[in-house]
């Protein structure tokens, strides 16, 4: 049985050596989809528009998805993707 109670798990600590988000981005080794998706979720509240970052987060994450099924020959959405282009 686990002893994970809900509490915090070591992979949310924040690395000691990390000052900046392009710290943790690097730390992780983000790719550039994932460092964009990154930035935009933390700063989601912080302009004006709100939608902006969440029309980001889904455009970046979208494009993620398009690019892992289109590697996928055995993915059906894969052929989805072929047809729409």
């Amino acid at each position: 049985m686990s002893a994970n109670n809900g509490g915090s798990s070591s992979y949310y600590e924040l690395p000691s050596d990390c000052k900046t988000l392009q710290d943790i981005i690097v730390k992780q080794e983000m790719d550039f989809t994932q460092g964009n998706i990154f930035k935009a979720a933390y700063r989601w509240d912080k302009k004006p528009d709100l939608e902006y970052n969440l029309n980001k987060i889904i455009w970046f994450a979208q494009d993620a998805l398009d690019r892992l099924y289109a590697k996928d020959p055995n993915n059906p959405r894969a052929d989805d993707e072929q047809r729409a282009d």
